[in-house]
């Protein structure tokens, strides 16, 4: 289980027998995973590399432009292949154009006088360096991502762990509130939003809550009268009476008042 996270198992009944069969159950490979869109590099020295692009390119496809983007390089897809599968195989081609620059160069040794002999030497061997050079721009792309994708650099590492955290906190099955053992993952998903929704209350949590429902837990309720003087405007009446309320030592510096204009008749 620990090599392979995705995979689960389910407890059957003993039935007849001392022991529980186990049932090994294995999640469906995702194949909706997108590809990325790639061509191999020396497919860009073609001279009709450009002319072929250009082609799909002028196109105007109606949409956004990030669809108008993808919907061209989906249509370069089978123009790519086909240029691809026309090139044959590159190892292939290498072998029999050294095949036949071997055997150019044998014959001009022969006939050093020959000039027919010399331009097929110089044409197999400009068409053997082309030969080589494709085959090395492919060996190169293929390795660096054979390097992206299976080089370490720590990530492979990290990745795994994410994947088997993931693996560890999924659900693969839960039991319904009806006692249904529900596999799937709408069903499972479904559940667990009713159970939420039954929970929190649904659409009643919409509802207006009433403060008679905490009546109950309330320590000290206000009179009408103290709270109508909670709510009543402050006169000027008010903020004179709670001024002079102040003690002489309190609040002298804040107010920026002299204090014998605050003092009041009767009062050292």
């Amino acid at each position: 289980m620990a090599k392979w996270p995705d995979h689960y198992y389910l407890c059957s009944t003993p039935r007849t027998s001392d022991h529980s069969p186990l049932i090994l159950c294995s999640e469906a490979a995702e194949t909706s995973a997108k590809r990325l869109f790639r061509f191999d590099n020396f497919l860009a020295d073609s001279p009709v590399f450009l002319q072929r692009v250009h082609s799909i390119w002028r196109h105007h496809i109606e949409g956004t432009r990030m669809y108008a983007v993808v919907k061209k390089l989906k249509l370069l897809k089978p123009i790519f292949r086909e240029m691809r599968r026309s090139k044959g195989d590159l190892h292939d081609n290498v072998a029999a154009a050294a095949v036949f620059l071997a055997e150019a160069q044998s014959l001009q040794q022969q006939y050093l006088h020959n000039e027919d002999l010399s331009l097929l030497e110089r044409c197999c061997r400009l068409i053997y360096l082309k030969a080589v050079q494709q085959e090395q721009s492919f060996l190169r792309q293929r390795a660096k991502l054979t390097w992206l994708k299976e080089g370490d650099m720590c990530s492979r590492v990290f990745f795994r762990k994410v994947k088997a955290r993931r693996a560890i906190f999924k659900v693969y099955q839960i039991h319904s509130q009806d006692g249904v053992l529900l596999t799937d993952r709408q069903d499972i998903s479904h559940e667990f939003v009713s159970f939420y929704e039954r929970l929190l209350g649904g659409e009643q949590s919409a509802s207006p809550i009433s403060l008679g429902y905490l009546t109950p837990y309330l320590k000290h309720q206000l009179r009408p009268d103290e709270a109508d003087r909670l709510v009543a405007p402050i006169t000027e009446s008010d903020i004179k009476l709670a001024l002079f309320s102040i003690p002489d030592d309190k609040a002298r510096a804040q107010m920026d008042i002299p204090h014998a204009s605050l003092s009041v008749p009767g009062r050292s």
